[in-house]
């Protein structure tokens, strides 16, 4: 029925106003979630981080109660984390998008059916009361164009489908992970042997050029109250100019 009520080269333009938008509307949302997928990015950044400190103090661990149910909480959160990647890794690699032609594969299209019609038009489409030449080459060229709309609008909105799919399950894990993580401190802090803990922090805190013996902290002994010479302070650097260039035409 459209077919008849606006015949083919108005059914052609039509159609290639309608799939132009939605190719466009198509490269647009592509946009959009790819923006959307550095927010779980950065959550999950701010939870590795959570984990390698909690990694790096296991050793100050005392064996207790609380340690039962920080394993419990860390192993939720670590089992979430690596969905939560999985999922992440899936709505961001893997996906095509078809896009228009370079400019000169569809001039040359474009040529071609000018040269078509130029050669055959006489011969084979010319009447009284037809189509006229360049209404054929119109016709012709956007028939071309709704074909290529026509399959870039399909593949892509597959590939935004499914991507909007893995996105919205990242929101779960990423939620239960951060929780889990959270709640992980309580326990952590519990467990915590205080004597490992302090001792590792005041031993790293000393200078390099202390030394150490018998377990006790000496320093070198300061000789006799005689104060050592005082170095007389390095010169002054040469005074910093700016250099003044006059630009002038040449003569």
């Amino acid at each position: 029925m459209l077919l008849k009520l606006l015949g083919g080269g108005h059914i052609n333009k039509y159609l290639s106003q309608l799939f132009k938008e939605m190719y466009y509307h198509e490269i647009d949302q592509k946009e959009k979630l790819n923006t959307r997928i550095t927010i779980p990015f950065g959550f999950i950044t701010i939870l590795g981080g959570l984990g390698a400190y909690y990694a790096s103090n296991i050793s100050n661990l005392m064996l207790c109660t609380a340690l039962y149910f920080f394993i419990i909480c860390i192993s939720i959160y670590a089992f979430n984390l690596v969905l939560s990647i999985y999922y992440l890794w899936h709505a961001y690699t893997g996906y095509d998008y078809d896009y228009l032609p370079f400019p000169q594969p569809i001039e040359e299209n474009f040529k071609y059916w000018i040269q078509y019609y130029e050669e055959h038009y006489n011969d084979y489409f010319k009447k009284d009361n037809g189509p006229f030449k360049n209404s054929l080459i119109e016709e012709a060229f956007e028939e071309e164009l709704v074909k290529l709309y026509k399959v870039a609008i399909e593949t892509n909105r597959n590939s935004n489908q499914e991507k909007t799919k893995w996105l919205r399950l990242i929101a779960k894990p990423i939620m239960i992970a951060f929780i889990a993580g959270i709640l992980a401190y309580i326990p952590f802090y519990m467990s915590l042997d205080d004597k490992k803990y302090i001792k590792v922090e005041v031993v790293n805190s000393f200078d390099i050029g202390n030394q150490e013996k018998g377990g006790v902290i000496m320093s070198e002994p300061n000789n006799s109250g005689n104060n050592p010479p005082k170095i007389p302070p390095p010169p002054k650097p040469p005074k910093l100019e700016v250099v003044k260039i006059q630009e002038n035409f040449e003569k």
